[in-house]
């Protein structure tokens, strides 16, 4: 170690720590360094310096190395091996913490990307459910507009077809209560055939013609609730309101279920 200049009232400090860390009195220091304690007084009080034979004695004493002495030191190599093997611990601890952090951190890709799957799943079967709404709807439209084609008294039978339909749309509803998008379009899809019954039966009712094969667009959005208009032939109003109120029970069904999603 190179010394320009020492700090002796610094060094007397160290060295009376140094004394007092091992429970010496200045008389046992004097005989544990074979010097008087006039000498270890002058040291602590910073009158004088130990010379280089009485640092190499503290050393070889206190099991220290000239730069802790003067450094100011109280740690033995022993000890500094114990703080080295705690600071060893330590960096082991964390590294087990980082290496569990990155298994945490590959758990949580593993959940995206099956979230990411479910979502691409869930996004596939409202997709297909969607189709399968409009393949009910188009079935039952044909069906019913094939009924009253070919009848010319009596379509009683029609009805069959309107309670398969709203049977099929209320099981299709109820399967997909937990699936918000396909709850959603429902809605829309209830809204849109609501909107062109009430606006198809304005027409009906202004024209004079009562009956709802009249209109091209009832045919085609409310054509599956034909059936329904057997129920009191010639009595418009009461086709009306069966076919709103099974609107009506689609549209409340569907928003509690998304209530209850989103809650």
């Amino acid at each position: 170690m190179t010394v320009n200049r020492i700090d002796k009232e610094k060094l007397g400090v160290h060295l009376a720590a140094l004394r007092k860390n091992r429970g010496l009195s200045q008389q046992e220091m004097a005989v544990l360094l074979g010097v008087s304690p006039r000498t270890v007084r002058r040291w602590e009080n910073a009158s004088a310096v130990p010379t280089m034979d009485d640092v190499i004695n503290i050393c070889n004493e206190f099991g220290l190395t000239v730069e802790q002495v003067f450094a100011g030191s109280l740690a033995t190599d022993s000890e500094y091996g114990q703080q080295i093997s705690l600071v060893a611990s330590e960096l082991t601890k964390t590294r087990e913490a980082l290496h569990d952090f990155n298994d945490g951190v590959s758990d949580l890709k593993k959940d995206l990307e099956g979230f990411r799957h479910k979502a691409h799943d869930l996004e596939r079967d409202s997709f297909l459910n969607c189709l399968a709404l409009l393949a009910i709807h188009m079935v039952a439209v044909i069906i019913s507009f094939m009924l009253f084609a070919v009848s010319t008294s009596e379509h009683e039978e029609s009805i069959l077809v309107s309670l398969g339909y709203a049977g099929a749309v209320s099981l299709l509803s109820h399967k997909n209560r937990d699936s918000e998008r396909f709850q959603q379009i429902l809605l829309a899809y209830v809204i849109a055939m609501s909107g062109c019954l009430l606006i198809s039966f304005v027409y009906l009712h202004d024209s004079g013609l009562l009956n709802p094969m009249s209109n091209m667009p009832l045919v085609l959005l409310n054509g599956p609730m034909f059936g329904f208009s057997a129920l009191e032939r010639g009595h418009p109003y009461s086709f009306i309101l069966i076919t709103l109120t099974v609107y009506f029970l689609w549209l409340v069904t569907g928003t509690m279920n998304i209530y209850r999603i989103r809650k």
